[in-house]
């Protein structure tokens, strides 16, 4: 455990120590995000005793800062515990390094090459029709080979490395198949998406503690919230378009029809891909813009509801808007 080398035991070195690095500003809140300090007391409390488990330092934060009121203690704590991992999936999924704008390191640039390779996305994700990421394997650069026997055989081998390594150590064939059972392309889709949504449920799930939470402090994470999802979005269909110009394959669904056909005004407009965010439909002045059927490519009749959502840039809620409005659906 890193913690043993930290506190000396794994050396047995009587005097140790642990460095946290903060840039602290003049806001109010000292980090600018009211979330953002319970990284400062966790470094804190670990720092004195690092076997303290995340989810009960959480749970102390929350209670200190936000409310003691036990429903408001476990959705916050249940928020900031998926987190990290959702940035992740939207941001760098299954091992990719470094795919930031130069200069920034807060928007998606995986095109970006900065001048020396180490600094360069481009450098990271090595793109082609072949598939995407850095071979560190022992036909590659044999980074692994760095690692003791036991984890050089297992990250040198792309069908032992852990999922969340697997681009850091191997250039993947679009086609290889994961352990979810989906192909390499699909799963990575799959995890941006993820990612997002877990966003969008952090935002949706906020809005729902308003009563708990003083005015002032709601709003401001709300609004946070609101950036947080569009710029997770934002690294998804980034990331997710450029690396479809390599992998030249579709968009995946979530078992879903790629189309539908739906009946306004008496008339059936079709081919919609569900994967896009809308459609114009055309609606002669003074007519009913009423959607007054939904069927979809297999053929049966939704009355209330499209098929799911797709999970693939561009989503859009599972549920069919009952009108079309502004003429778009």
């Amino acid at each position: 455990m890193v913690g043993d080398i930290v506190d000396g035991t794994a050396q047995h070195h009587p005097d140790t120590a642990i460095v946290g690095v903060a840039n602290l500003g003049n806001a109010d809140n000292l980090t600018g995000h009211h979330f953002s300090q319970a990284n400062l007391f966790a470094f804190g409390r670990q720092a004195w005793d690092w076997t303290l488990d995340s989810a009960d330092i959480a749970t102390d934060w929350v209670r200190m800062t936000w409310s003691n009121d036990r429903r408001v203690v476990h959705t916050i704590r249940k928020m900031m515990m998926g987190s990290w991992e959702a940035l992740v999936s939207y941001q760098t999924p299954l091992g990719i390094g470094h795919q930031f704008a130069e200069g920034a390191h807060y928007r998606p640039d995986p095109a970006d090459w900065a001048g020396r390779d180490d600094w360069s996305p481009v450098y990271y994700n090595k793109a082609d029709s072949v598939g995407l990421g850095f071979d560190r394997s022992p036909t590659g650069s044999n980074l692994a080979a760095q690692y003791f026997p036991r984890l050089r055989q297992r990250y040198g081998d792309i069908d032992s490395v852990p999922e969340n390594l697997l681009m850091w150590f191997h250039h993947v064939p679009w086609g290889h198949r994961m352990d979810s059972g989906r192909t390499f392309w699909d799963e990575l889709v799959y995890r941006y998406q993820m990612g997002v949504q877990y966003v969008t449920w952090m935002r949706e799930t906020w809005d729902a503690l308003q009563p708990d939470i003083d005015a002032r402090r709601f709003a401001e994470v709300r609004a946070k919230l609101a950036v947080h999802e569009a710029d997770a979005a934002d690294w998804r269909d980034t990331s997710v378009n450029y690396w479809k110009e390599f992998s030249g394959r579709d968009i995946p669904v979530d078992n879903a029809p790629l189309s539908a056909t739906i009946v306004v005004n008496g008339r059936k407009f079709g081919g919609f891909n569900l994967s896009e965010a809308s459609y114009p439909i055309p609606v002669p002045a003074g007519a009913s813009p009423t959607i007054t059927a939904v069927r979809t490519a297999t053929g049966r009749r939704a009355t209330r509801s499209s098929p799911r959502r797709p999970a693939c840039p561009g989503g859009r809620s599972s549920r069919s808007p009952r009108r079309a409005s502004s003429a778009r659906w």
